[in-house]
């Protein structure tokens, strides 16, 4: 019985230290931040805040940008909007904590596995939801200007829709006969691409798409969809053909 319940405690510690090991690639799906809310009033014909305290609070959802890599077993390096980074990785009791030169993230999985870190400089509580990714070591090659492609698979409202990728971050969309403009941008992060785009049909809304495998005539990756700022973006496996 002694040896049994040895046996059962080693393997509740091996699997409380394996779930604060940090490998492969992860990409930040999402951020989540709890905005205050403050109360306006008219006083002397002017709007002023009722209070300095804010009395309620709302929570803001919107798109993110960030490859995070593991480089060994204690660090990591990661490409964002803000470009590289490098982040030396320390196990403290029950989470993680990435140190990099500008900021510091900390956290730990969740029951979908999930990375949910925080970060030390922000002034309202935010939370970044990163998720694994698998992607290939190989380069990307990406020269989609001026060239026309095909949404495939389960795309959400970009099913069926045609994109033109013009110069000068024009992006024409193309649904059913029907053209609208929109925008994108091409972010390196490391040796795998993303693209960024804001769409006006069948709605407007934006998407994140993390490139996982480019070839000459497709492109595979995830799509973080964002309608609105209170919705959870919507993840879609994504295929454009050309």
């Amino acid at each position: 019985m002694r040896k049994l319940l040895s046996l059962f405690t080693l393997l509740i510690l091996s699997g409380s230290l394996s779930a604060q090991e940090f490998s492969g690639s992860w990409i930040m799906a999402y951020m989540r931040a709890k905005q205050p809310v403050f109360t306006m009033i008219q006083q002397d014909g002017e709007l002023t805040l009722e209070d300095e305290t804010p009395q309620d609070s709302t929570i803001i959802q919107s798109s993110a940008l960030m490859l995070m890599t593991a480089v060994g077993s204690d660090s990591a390096v990661s490409y964002s909007w803000d470009g590289e980074e490098r982040w030396a990785i320390e196990r403290l009791e029950g989470s993680l904590r990435f140190n990099g030169v500008r900021d510091s993230l900390y956290g730990n999985y969740d029951q979908e596995g999930r990375l949910i870190m925080a970060s030390t400089i922000d002034t309202v509580p935010t939370e970044y939801i990163f998720e694994s990714l698998s992607v290939r070591n190989k380069k990307q090659k990406l020269d989609i200007i001026d060239t026309r492609w095909k949404v495939q698979g389960e795309a959400g409202l970009l099913s069926t829709q045609q994109f033109v990728f013009q110069q000068d971050s024009l992006l024409t969309t193309e649904l059913e006969g029907r053209a609208s403009f929109g925008e994108y941008y091409i972010h390196p992060l490391g040796r795998q691409n993303a693209l960024e785009f804001v769409v006006n049909q069948p709605e407007n809304f934006m998407g994140i798409i993390y490139l996982t495998k480019v070839s000459r005539r497709r492109m595979y990756g995830v799509l973080y969809a964002v309608i609105d700022d209170e919705t959870r973006p919507k993840k879609y496996s994504i295929t454009l053909r050309r």
